[in-house]
């Protein structure tokens, strides 16, 4: 998967709220932390959604892509906002890797 294929993957993987989490990199059914590509996850952070769709090889390129979009620790802005937010980072970070950075 190339940086775009990634985060696209990601996004759609958080896409909906209740896939999504905050505070840790995954959670299970009853909200404790599991690892992101185990079989018992059912909700990710930006982060560990990225570490999910890659397949557990460190999506570093990915990683920087996002904190570019939004300037600051990628973890720091999924935990400190909302979820329309967090698809709006994923957004601008994907139009950057088609060549047309928004914002």
């Amino acid at each position: 998967m190339n940086t775009r294929e990634i985060l696209v993957a990601a996004r759609e993987l958080i896409s909906e709220p209740e896939r999504w989490t905050q505070g840790e990199h995954a959670r299970d059914l009853n909200g404790r932390r599991v690892s992101p590509g185990g079989p018992n996850a059912v909700c990710w952070c930006s982060l560990g959604a990225l570490e999910k769709v890659a397949d557990g090889s460190p999506p570093h390129v990915a990683h920087a892509v996002l904190q570019y979009a939004v300037r600051t620790r990628v973890s720091q802005f999924n935990d400190g906002t909302d979820h329309a937010a967090v698809l709006a980072m994923f957004d601008r970070a994907i139009a950057y890797c088609e060549g047309g950075e928004n914002g």
